[in-house]
């Protein structure tokens, strides 16, 4: 149940438990009301791709395909059962984040229709939805315009019931707390977008906060990273600076971000700042999990349940290594020991920092937050004589080698073994 809950679980059918499918329309209509009345007690959320048999209702109904006769090969690679119209045609079973019965369907509980909404979508009757940046199982997080100030702002949506924790909570609850943070650091010009306002509509909650202009650090690697290395250099290491400044205001006031990753780091022009704090906690304060791997500490994954006063160690380090690298850091999985989770992280950082120069002036730190043995040295003590290079020594001679044993090399026994790729030819070429 947890799962079908999860504000990752497809928003259409999430928190659907249990199917149901009567034998036709006259059974249908007589056992819904008993189950309604069986579950009269309970609560949950409402399935988007259902209808309420009545208010507060937990019992919900669609039309759909229910034999699965016959199958029809989408051209994405799945099998989907078609709806049969009763003129015999096919037709497609969608199972969309809201009620859309076939039109030849009629409803087994009529009722009047719902007038459809003239103008805009106006919430908390100041603030015009413009568009839909995205949804999910939780919620939508939308572009509206406050008609009091006129500005834009983004309204984040939370769905009672969805993300249930152990300790009770959910989504509502989380975004409420989300809120609190934004307060907490509302003097703290620049930090994160400035909190307008919360409300509650519908049986959803509603966070409203200032549009933080810019684009995320992954966005920024992908389309927006100057060309010019030197340049690059020169700007991530002013970002570096800035995320570490931000993370210390964080810290200094006794809060811990614990999932501090490039997807809420904002960047406009040269200036950094951030997003989404809804997993910000109290130091030592007892937490649901929260983390994203890769950029979490094994011991975070595996206890979860205390915000730790140097959690944001770890993701300090790999967020330091994509903003100045564009690199995602190594995933590592609970199961991992910790000897070879150390071993993987230490052979890792290397080839990280060998295969990207210009992130070197980091490597000291980045080690140092892993809790990793500092960098060995890689390059030779300079010397007051000029180093003489010379195409015979450098190319020729290691090249002449390197033929030579490969002309060494007994074929026929290489091929008896299965393997032929090539032969050298008697003059040592290929």
């Amino acid at each position: 149940v947890k799962a079908l809950l999860s504000h990752r679980f497809d928003r259409g059918g999430g928190g659907k438990f249990v199917t149901i499918y009567p034998r036709d329309d006259e059974q249908f209509r007589r056992l819904v009301p008993l189950l309604d009345a069986a579950t009269e007690r309970f609560s949950g959320p409402a399935i988007l791709s259902d209808t309420r048999y009545a208010p507060d209702s937990v019992v919900h109904y669609r039309y759909g395909a229910i034999t699965g006769d016959r199958p029809v090969h989408r051209n994405e690679g799945y099998f989907e059962v078609p709806l049969v119209s009763p003129s015999g045609e096919w037709e497609d079973d969608p199972r969309n984040a809201w009620f859309s019965p076939p039109s030849w369907a009629v409803d087994p509980f009529p009722r009047p229709e719902a007038a459809s909404a003239a103008g805009p979508i106006v919430l908390h009757g100041r603030y015009e939805v413009v568009e839909a940046i995205r949804h999910s199982n939780r919620g939508g997080v939308y572009r509206a315009i406050d008609d009091l100030s006129g500005i834009s702002v983004i309204i984040k949506e939370a769905r009672p019931f969805i993300g249930p924790e152990d300790d009770g909570t959910d989504m509502t609850d989380r975004l409420r707390h989300e809120y609190a943070m934004l307060r907490r650091f509302r003097n703290h010009r620049g930090l994160l977008p400035r909190p307008v306002d919360f409300f509650e509509e519908g049986g959803h909650s509603f966070l409203v906060e200032s549009m933080q202009p810019g684009t995320d650090a992954r966005n920024w690697w992908r389309t927006r990273v100057p060309a010019d290395v030197a340049e690059r250099d020169r700007v991530t290491g002013s970002f570096v600076a800035q995320l570490k400044e931000l993370v210390s205001i964080v810290h200094n006031d006794g809060v811990v971000l614990r999932d501090l990753t490039p997807g809420n780091i904002m960047i406009d022009g040269d200036k950094l700042s951030l997003i989404d704090p809804e997993y910000f906690a109290v130091e030592g304060s007892p937490v649901a999990p929260a983390f994203t791997f890769g950029y979490a500490p094994l011991s975070t994954i595996r206890t979860r349940n205390i915000a730790p006063a140097h959690g944001d160690d770890y993701n300090l380090a790999m967020c330091i290594v994509f903003l100045t690298t564009g690199v995602e850091p190594l995933i590592l999985t609970p199961s991992t020991s910790d000897d070879t989770a150390g071993q993987l992280l230490d052979d890792w950082l290397t080839l990280l920092f060998e295969t990207n120069p210009s992130a070197t002036a980091y490597e000291v730190e980045v080690r140092r937050l892993l809790g990793r043995p500092a960098p060995r040295a890689r390059v030779a003590e300079p010397t007051s004589e000029p180093l003489q290079l010379d195409a015979e020594s450098l190319f020729e001679q290691p090249l002449r080698e390197a033929v030579a044993q490969l002309i060494a090399v007994d074929w026929d026994e290489v091929e008896r073994d299965g393997v032929a790729p090539w032969r050298p030819d008697d003059s040592g070429t290929a």
